[in-house]
């Protein structure tokens, strides 16, 4: 589906993912960003967590890769193009030019943008993350929902990694899990699902889970947190297989 036939909607609340807060972050300019101030957005606190392990650590590593180009905007930025051709660091990035974006790049002066960078690694980029987007609770308690960056030196120190969460194992019934995976293991390779299916066995079978594991199980986590009465909006095809073994409605917009 379009994103112009969301507006046509019968219902005014939607549950959103990831993704789709990430792409409201392009500004006032950006249909989803105008989507959220016609449609009620919903999102699960999980996807805090997801926010800050990517943008908020690729704000602070933007900050230093400046650093290291004597805060040259123009010369990193033609090294983060560069970068966007390798398939290791496409990701990273893509994050690195939507930050750029956000702060102004290229209208901008470098000093204003060095100084503007500074206050969304803060609490800036939160803040627009969280805009006009109602979070509800996760079947996930973590901590490292709510950790902030620090101011240290000329730098920041944050950390978001962890070596493996006991709360997979008390939060989410293995029946409901066991469903997902009878569902997305059949499909894995034509669906690009297998890395979510190696993760999910770990977790059926109470075995120990590293950090990894719970970035592989973002999408289980958020579509069972989504409620039943929203449809889920998302632009990722991984949630589809995931919300049909969930009996959840899904919308997946065309790329």
């Amino acid at each position: 589906m379009k994103i112009d036939k969301i507006h046509s909607l019968s219902t005014k609340d939607i549950f959103v993912d990831t993704n789709i807060l990430f792409k409201k972050l392009d500004g006032k300019q950006s249909e989803y960003y105008k989507l959220s101030k016609t449609k009620k957005f919903h999102a699960s606190k999980f996807s805090i967590l997801e926010f800050k392990r990517t943008l908020i650590k690729d704000c602070v590593s933007l900050y230093y890769l400046l650093l290291d180009n004597n805060n040259d905007l123009g010369m990193a930025y033609r090294r983060i193009n560069n970068m966007t051709e390798n398939p290791q660091y496409k990701r990273q990035a893509a994050n690195w030019i939507t930050i750029l974006k956000v702060l102004g790049f290229p209208n901008k002066s470098e000093r204003s943008i060095i100084q503007k960078l500074r206050i969304l690694i803060t609490f800036g980029l939160e803040s627009k993350f969280k805009e006009n987007v109602t979070f509800i609770d996760s079947v996930i308690k973590c901590d490292k929902i709510y950790i902030k960056p620090k101011k240290y030196k000329e730098g920041f120190l944050f950390k978001v990694g962890c070596g493996g969460c006991e709360k997979f194992h008390n939060s989410i019934e293995r029946s409901v899990l066991e469903n997902v995976y009878n569902v997305i293991h059949p499909i894995e390779k034509e669906n690009d699902v297998d890395k979510i299916c190696l993760s999910l066995v770990k977790i059926i079978q109470n075995k120990e889970i590293e950090n990894h594991d719970c970035v592989m199980l973002g999408d289980i986590i958020i579509s069972i947190d989504a409620p039943l009465e929203m449809p889920i909006l998302t632009k990722d095809p991984h949630l589809v297989p995931i919300c049909s073994s969930l009996n959840k409605e899904v919308i997946c917009l065309e790329k």
